[in-house]
C-alpha cells in the first residue's frame, strides 16, 4: 500500500535489526503562523544531512532539454557518466561508431551544470577502447580513475581498462589494461564500483547474461579478484544497472532490454554476500526495450524511472509497498528531451537541492539534460546541519519537512513529515456601547467553537440587556477572549431643548465648516405639528453650508453645487431618533439610529457663508425664520469637521459624549441643561430665540427600534465551518430590492469554496444594511492505516488507524480505529472530526501455499554435458548449496531444489544418469532479421560443450560479413551498420569439442529472409 505523504513516510522497515542507522526526526504536526519551530533529529549512522522544506507533494516533475551534438563530435553515443571536478562539470562519453571502430569523448560544461557543453574526442587509447560500453569515474585519494569496458566483435576485445587522470579530469590519463579478467568478460555492457567499508566492489554485467563480481580491496589501483555469479534473477540481455542502500541493505536493479523486464537483487548487508534475485516483470506492460533505470527516493516513496529504447518514452515506475515491493506500477511521462534511443542515464548529479541526470541518445547522436524539478520551497533556506536552526511560517496551510540522508550515495534515503499552520485565533466583538430603552444585539465571533459568558457556545448570540459580555475561543495556538460591556445611560430626560411655536431656536453663532468634511449628529423627538429642519447654517437652496432634517440633509459644494438627500422611510411622531449626516469628500450620507439609509455621490469643498447656525428653525438673518419650525425635543447636538464612521456614531448616539473638550474635529456640542458649547469654544456657546426652552423633560427620550431600519439590515445564515476540499453556502435572510456581496456576485446565496471573512449590503428602497461572517476552515489530518497488508490464507490481520477523531469508519460498516479482516481487498477507513472527514486505503492480499515446482523428469544426458536444472524463481535453495533460479550440474545423482516463502515450503528432486553419445551441431539454413523476435539471429545451436570456435559469414563476392568467437553471439542480419541483402550467404565455423579435444569444421548455405 502507498502511504500518502500526511504525517511521516517511515523508511526504516529493518531497523528492528540493524540499529546502527535510524532515520527519524521529531517535528510538531500543527504549529501557529509566525510561531518558531524546532526539528529535533533523532537518525544516526548516516554521513550527511540535508533539510529541505516544501509546499504541497515532494514528487519530482521531470524537464529535458535536447543539448545537440556540439561540433558533430557524437557517433552513436551509448554511455556517458558527469562529475564536478573542482568547479567544473565534465562528463566522459562512450561512442559506438561501427561494429568495431569506437571511441571516448570528453565533455566538459564549464562552471554551470546547465552551460552549453563544448566536446573533445580522445580516442580509442591505442585500440584499447575501439568498442567502450559502460564506463565509473571514482575520485579517490584526489585522483580520478575511469573504469571502462570493451567489447567489439572478437572475444580478444573483451577487457576492462582504467584510465588515470591524476588530479584533473581535463589531463590526457594513462592506460591500464586488465583484459578479460578471469576470462569471465564476454560482451560487457555495463560496470559499476562502489566503496563499502573501505574495500572496493565492482560488478560487470555481460551480453550473456551474466554478472560478474570485482573485488580490489582497499586499494583501487590494483587488479580486481573477480568472482562469475551466473545469471541471477533471470537477467536477459540487462543493460544498465544501478545500486541502492537502504537502511544497512545493498539492493541492485537492472533492466532486461531482451525480455522487458526489471530485475532486483538483494545482497542484505553485504556486497559481498551473493545476491537473491528477483525478476519484477513488465509492470502494465510499459516496458519496451528498457534501456537504463534510476532509482530513487521521494520522501519515503521509492520509485524509478526508466528510458525504453523503442518508443523514446520515459517511465516513472512506483514500488507500491517499499524497495521490496513485487507490485510496481508504471507512468508514461512520454519524450522528455527529444529522445532518440536513449541508450544510457548518466549518474544523478545535485546542484542546489535540484537533480539531474544526463541521457547519451544512440541513434540521435545528442546528449539530453534532464532535471528533476524539486518540490515549491518555503522561504525558509536549505540546511546541512544535523539539527536544523528554528523558523517560522507566515502563512496558513500545509508544508513538508525533508531530510535527505547521504545525499548522491547509493545509500541516499529520506523521511518527511507534514506539518500544518493554523492561524491564531482573533476576536472582536466591538466598542462598548450604551443603549437607552429596550433594544436586541447580536454578538458574533464567526467562529462555532465560542464559549459566551452566558454558558452558550457558538458563533453568535443575541443579548437584550445590559451587562458585560465575554468570548472565548480556543485552538493549538492558545485561548483568546474579548468583551464588551452594554450599558444602559439613556441621555437624562429632563434636560432637552424644547421648541414650539415659531420662531422657536437656539441660535449659535457664524459656525462655518471649511473643506470637504462634515459631520451633524441631533437626538430628537417630533411632535405631530413638526416641520423638518433641526441643524441648519442656510437660508435656501443658493446659501448654504450644512443642514440636517429629520428625514434628510443638504449641502452646497464647489463641484455639484446644491446637493440635498432626503429618505423615503419617514420617522414616527413621539418616538426619539438619532440621526447624522456625513460628508467625506466623495459621497453625502445619511444614518438613522447608527444604520446607514442612503447615500448619494457628490464631491468638492463645501461652500461657506455669512448664515447663523441655528438649531431647532432656520435663521434667515435679521431676526426673520420662515415657517419651517421643529416642534419637539431636541438634545445631543454636534458639529464635527471631520468624517465620522458608522462605528463611531453608533458609540455614543444614545450617551453623552465623554471629554468633549479633547475631542478630535469637535467644533460644537450642546445637551441643553445649559446654552454653554460644551467642545469649549464660548464664542459658539448658544442663546434663546423665541419661545425656546432649555432644561426641559422629554418623556419619550428613550429609543425603540425602528421599523424602517430592522428590513435594511440583512442576517447572512449557512454553515460557518468549510472542510478541506469542500464548500458552503452562505444565503441572505430577509426581503430586499437587491444585494450585493463582497466578492460582488448580487444573487441572494453564493458557494463558498476558502475560508475568509464574507460580508453582503441589501438594498430596500433608500435602506441599506450590511452584515458579516467568518468562514473557518476545518483540517482533518488524513488517518493513515498501519498493519500487514499480506498474511497467509486462513489466517487474519489487525489493522490500526493512528490519530484523534470524532469517529472513524469502515467500508465494511465496522466502527472503531481498529478491525480484523480476514479476506482479500481494499480497505477504507474514513476519519471524522467536526463534521469534516479523510480517509486512507490498505490493500489487503492473501497468500496461498508456494506453488508447486517440477525439475524434470529422471533421465539420462550425454556423458559430461551440462544440464540446465530450473524453477524460475530466483529464491531457489539447490541440494548443491547454491541460490538462484536455475543451476548448472554435469555429474550424476539426485538433485533437489526448495522454495521457501512466507506461507510455506515446496520441493522437488530429480535423478540425472549419463551414457556417452555424439556430439552434433545444428545450422539453420534460413533466418530472418525482421525483429519480430522470431528466428531474428542465425548462429549454430548444440547441447555440447565446444571450444576454440570460430564462425564466419561470406557473402556472395566472398566479402566476411560477420565473426563470432561465441556460439551465444550470433549474426543480426547486419553489415557495416546497414541491412544486409536478401540473399544466400556461407558460413565456416571451426570448433572443437571439449570432451575428447577433436577439431571439427563445418561448411555451408544460408538464406537470408525478411
Amino acid at each position: 500500500m502507498k502511504k500518502h505523504l500526511i504525517l511521516v513516510y517511515l523508511i526504516f522497515l529493518f531497523s528492528f535489526i540493524l540499529k546502527s542507522q535510524n532515520l527519524d526526526f521529531t517535528a510538531p504536526d500543527t504549529v501557529c503562523v509566525g510561531q518558531q519551530i524546532s526539528i529535533l533529529n533523532n537518525s544516526s549512522g548516516w554521513q550527511t544531512y540535508k533539510w529541505n522544506y516544501c509546499k504541497g507533494e515532494p514528487t519530482q516533475t521531470v524537464v529535458g532539454v535536447n543539448l545537440g551534438n556540439p561540433s558533430n563530435s557524437f557517433d552513436r553515443p551509448d554511455f556517458l557518466q558527469v562529475v564536478k571536478d573542482g568547479s567544473n562539470y565534465i562528463g566522459l562519453v562512450s561512442n559506438d561508431k561501427d561494429p568495431n571502430i569506437g571511441y571516448v569523448s570528453r565533455v566538459n560544461f564549464g562552471t554551470s551544470i546547465e552551460g552549453a557543453p563544448t566536446v573533445e574526442n580522445l580516442g580509442d587509447f591505442g585500440g584499447k577502447l575501439n568498442k567502450p560500453t559502460n564506463l565509473k569515474l571514482i575520485n579517490e585519494g584526489n585522483n580520478w580513475y575511469c573504469f571502462y569496458l570493451n567489447a567489439g566483435l572478437l572475444t580478444s576485445d573483451y577487457r576492462l581498462v582504467r584510465l588515470d587522470f591524476g588530479n584533473s579530469l581535463l589531463n590526457n590519463p594513462t592506460v591500464v589494461d586488465f583484459g578479460n579478467v578471469g576470462g569471465f568478460l564476454s560482451y560487457p555492457l555495463e560496470i559499476d564500483i562502489i566503496k563499502t567499508d573501505g574495500k572496493f566492489i565492482g560488478f560487470i554485467t555481460n551480453l550473456n547474461n551474466t554478472l560478474q563480481r570485482l573485488e580490489f580491496g582497499s586499494n583501487l589501483t590494483s587488479t580486481p579478484n573477480i568472482f562469475n555469479l551466473g545469471n541471477i534473477g533471470n537477467l536477459s540481455r540487462p543493460t544498465n544497472f544501478k545500486f541502492v542502500s537502504s537502511i544497512g541493505k545493498w539492493y541492485m536493479f537492472l533492466v532486461n532490454d531482451n525480455n522487458n523486464s526489471i530485475t532486483r537483487l538483494d545482497f542484505g548487508s553485504s556486497l559481498s554476500n551473493t545476491p537473491i534475485g528477483r525478476n519484477l516483470g513488465n509492470p502494465q506492460g510499459k516496458l519496451d526495450r528498457p534501456l537504463d533505470i534510476i532509482p530513487f527516493f521521494e520522501c519515503g516513496d521509492f520509485s524509478a524511472l526508466v528510458a525504453n529504447g523503442t518508443n523514446n518514452q520515459l517511465l516513472r515506475v512506483e514500488f507500491v509497498d517499499g524497495i521490496e515491493s513485487l507490485n510496481l506500477n508504471a507512468t508514461n511521462l512520454g519524450n522528455i528531451g527529444v529522445l532518440n534511443y536513449p541508450g544510457a542515464f548518466s549518474n544523478l548529479l545535485y546542484d542546489n537541492g535540484t537533480k539531474y541526470a544526463f541521457v547519451a541518445n544512440t541513434i540521435g547522436n545528442t546528449l539530453s539534460r534532464l532535471k528533476f524539478s524539486p518540490c515549491i520551497p518555503l522561504s525558509q533556506p536549505s540546511s546541512i546541519l544535523f539539527n536544523p536552526p528554528s523558523f517560522s511560517v507566515n502563512d496558513t496551510g500545509r508544508f513538508l519537512v525533508q531530510l535527505i540522508v547521504d545525499e548522491g550515495l547509493p545509500s541516499e534515503s529520506q523521511i518527511c513529515k507534514q506539518v500544518v499552520v493554523i492561524n491564531r485565533v482573533s476576536i472582536n466583538l466591538g466598542n462598548d456601547t450604551t443603549y437607552c430603552g429596550s433594544f436586541s444585539r447580536l454578538l458574533s465571533t464567526g467562529n462555532p467553537n465560542t464559549l459566551w459568558s452566558t454558558g452558550k457556545t457558538g458563533a453568535s448570540i443575541t443579548v437584550s440587556k445590559a451587562g458585560t459580555y465575554i468570548a472565548t475561543i480556543s485552538n493549538a495556538c492558545g485561548k483568546v477572549s474579548d468583551t464588551i460591556v452594554i450599558s444602559s445611560n439613556c441621555n437624562s430626560c429632563d434636560s432637552w431643548l424644547f421648541t414650539q411655536e415659531n420662531p422657536s431656536a437656539v441660535k449659535v453663532g457664524d459656525l462655518d465648516i471649511i473643506g470637504n468634511k462634515i459631520t451633524v449628529e441631533c437626538v430628537f423627538n417630533a411632535l405631530p405639528t413638526s416641520a423638518a429642519h433641526l441643524v441648519t447654517k442656510h437660508t435656501g437652496m443658493e446659501d448654504i453650508n450644512y443642514a440636517l432634517s429629520v428625514n434628510g440633509a443638504e449641502i452646497k459644494t464647489a463641484n455639484d453645487g446644491y446637493v440635498r438627500l432626503d429618505v423615503a422611510c419617514e420617522t414616527s411622531f413621539n418616538e426619539t431618533y438619532h440621526v447624522a449626516m456625513v460628508y467625506d469628500g466623495a459621497s453625502l450620507k445619511f444614518y438613522r439610529d447608527g444604520y446607514l439609509l442612503r447615500q448619494i455621490p457628490c464631491s468638492g469643498n463645501l461652500r461657506n457663508n455669512n448664515i447663523i447656525t441655528t438649531i431647532g428653525n432656520v435663521d434667515e438673518g435679521n431676526g426673520n425664520f420662515p415657517n419651517e419650525q421643529f416642534v419637539g425635543y431636541i438634545n445631543e447636538v454636534r458639529i464635527w469637521n471631520k468624517v465620522r464612521t458608522q462605528s463611531e456614531i453608533r458609540q455614543f448616539m444614545n450617551a453623552t459624549l465623554p471629554n468633549p473638550t479633547t475631542q478630535v474635529g469637535l467644533k460644537g456640542y450642546y445637551v441643553f441643561n445649559d446654552l454653554i458649547n460644551k467642545q469649549g469654544n464660548a464664542a459658539f456657546n448658544g442663546t434663546l430665540s423665541g419661545s425656546a426652552i432649555i432644561n426641559q423633560t422629554n418623556t419619550q427620550c428613550g429609543f425603540v427600534p425602528d421599523s424602517c431600519i430592522q428590513v435594511c439590515e440583512p442576517t447572512i445564515r449557512g454553515d460557518l465551518n468549510i472542510c478541506e476540499g469542500e464548500n458552503t453556502i452562505l444565503s441572505v435572510f430577509g426581503i430586499f430590492d437587491s444585494v450585493r456581496w463582497s466578492n460582488n456576485d448580487t444573487t441572494r446565496s453564493i458557494i463558498v469554496t476558502q475560508p475568509g471573512q464574507y460580508s453582503v449590503i441589501t438594498y430596500l428602497g433608500t435602506c441599506i444594511g450590511t452584515d458579516t461572517v467568518d468562514v473557518i476552515e476545518i483540517i482533518v489530518l488524513k488517518p493513515i492505516i498501519s498493519g500487514n497488508s499480506e498474511y497467509c490464507i486462513g489466517d487474519s490481520t489487525l489493522l490500526t488507524v493512528n490519530g484523534i477523531y470524532d469517529s472513524v469508519k469502515w467500508n465494511n460498516g465496522t466502527l472503531g480505529n481498529q478491525i480484523f479482516v480476514s479476506s482479500a481487498g481494499d480497505y477504507i477507513a474514513i476519519a471524522y472530526l467536526n463534521g469534516c472527514s479523510a480517509s486512507d486505503t490498505i490493500n489487503i492480499t492473501v497468500l496461498t501455499l508456494p506453488t508447486p515446482i517440477n525439475i524434470g523428469n529422471d533421465t539420462v544426458l550425454c556423458d559430461d554435458f551440462p544440464k540446465i536444472l530450473s524453477t524460475g524463481n530466483a529464491g531457489t535453495i539447490w541440494s548443491t548449496g547454491e541460490v538462484g533460479g536455475s543451476i548448472f550440474v554435469s555429474q550424476e545423482g539426485t538433485y533437489w531444489a526448495e522454495i521457501t516463502e512466507t506461507c510455506g515450503s515446496v520441493r522437488d528432486s530429480i535423478t540425472l544418469a549419463f551414457e556417452n553419445c555424439d556430439c552434433n551441431i545444428f545450422v539453420p539454413n534460413t533466418f530472418s532479421p525482421n525483429n519480430d523476435k522470431e528466428n531474428d539471429i542465425f548462429y549454430p545451436r548444440t547441447e555440447c560443450p565446444v571450444k576454440n570456435i570460430v564462425f564466419r559469414v561470406f557473402n556472395r563476392w566472398g566479402e566476411k560479413v560477420f565473426e563470432s568467437n561465441d556460439l551465444n553471439i550470433g549474426w543480426d542480419g547486419t553489415f557495416k551498420g546497414k541491412d544486409a541483402i536478401v540473399d544466400s550467404y556461407s558460413f565456416t565455423l571451426n570448433y572443437d569439442i571439449v570432451r575428447d579435444g577433436s577439431a571439427k569444421f563445418l561448411k555451408g548455405k544460408i538464406v537470408l529472409i525478411r
